[in-house]
């Protein structure tokens, strides 16, 4: 793919609104270098987080000291991951997620809302956006 670099010089009249603009120099872009553009509109699927009608039942994240051998070095070997009584397996710490059995579980830790909607909208695959008006940091337990 070869790159070329053009420097566009252009007058743009005095009190032409942004709209205006915009259109001239999609012609400008046209004209000189046969720029074509589509649009269309399309229809996409977003979510919002809100409180429900009962208020917040979320509580707020509280730090919790590390157990006193946390500074021990870890066992030689294998790691076992910690299985719940369910059959899947318990997440602890920061932001983790597993996957299995077409199940899926992610627990988030101290973390605000603003950072649980892009954790969702990168999950969905679509905008999440946070109309809370939360502002505090929780945990979170997707199950």
């Amino acid at each position: 793919m070869t790159l070329e670099n053009y420097d566009v010089t252009a007058r743009v009249p005095f009190g032409a609104t942004k709209e205006q603009f915009q259109l001239m120099l999609q012609n400008l872009l046209a004209e000189r270098f046969g720029l074509q553009v589509h649009r269309e509109t399309k229809e996409i699927p977003t979510y919002i987080l809100t409180v429900g009608k009962s208020g917040s039942k979320l509580k707020p994240h509280v730090d919790v000291p590390p157990p006193d051998d946390a500074d021990k070095p870890a066992a030689e070997g294998p790691v076992r991951t910690k299985m719940g009584a369910d059959g899947y397996p318990v997440l602890s710490g920061g932001t983790t997620m597993a996957i299995m059995r077409d199940r899926a579980r992610m627990q988030i830790n101290d973390q605000d809302m603003a950072r649980l909607a892009a954790q969702l909208s990168g999950q969905l695959g679509a905008p999440v956006s946070d109309e809370t008006g939360l502002t505090g940091k929780y945990d979170f337990g997707l199950y």
